[in-house]
């Protein structure tokens, strides 16, 4: 919704004070940059949940002195994105995983969505005080 409300206004004021023989490159360069913002942001945001999911997952087995292979750590992670194939892991590794194993892979899912989230928060609310700070307008002198 935010980026609805704020790309509208941005592209009308942009074609606003371009002279018309400039549009097109007005145009593609706003949509260039909008672009590699979006997927630097995406990339910086997807670092940052693995990273806390991956600290968060290794302090959870830890805890719990659960000692899991690559592969299975790997299996079990994909009952979170892929819940249909719980049948097929509870058969090769027993319905324990699911008390004992199966929490904390969700909560470091979780806590990784979580701090990914307070970023983007934080990114856009810097943003929004960047924007106000820089575009505000000076009133006439009397």
């Amino acid at each position: 919704i935010a980026w609805a409300l704020v790309i509208g206004p941005v592209k009308i004021g942009v074609m606003d004070i371009t002279p018309k023989n400039e549009t097109g490159a007005a145009i593609g360069t706003l949509l260039t940059v909008e672009h590699l913002a979006s997927a630097t942001g995406l990339a910086i945001l997807a670092s940052i949940f693995r990273f806390k999911e991956h600290t968060s997952l290794m302090e959870g087995l830890k805890e719990s002195g659960v000692q899991l292979s690559k592969g299975e750590s790997l299996a079990i992670q994909s009952l979170l994105s892929h819940p249909l194939k719980i049948q097929e892991i509870f058969k090769e590794y027993g319905a324990w995983i699911n008390e004992k194993i199966i929490p904390i892979f969700q909560n470091a899912f979780l806590e990784g969505f979580s701090l990914m989230m307070w970023t983007a928060f934080f990114i856009s609310l810097v943003t929004f005080l960047f924007t106000l700070f820089f575009l505000r307008t000076k009133k006439p002198s009397c």
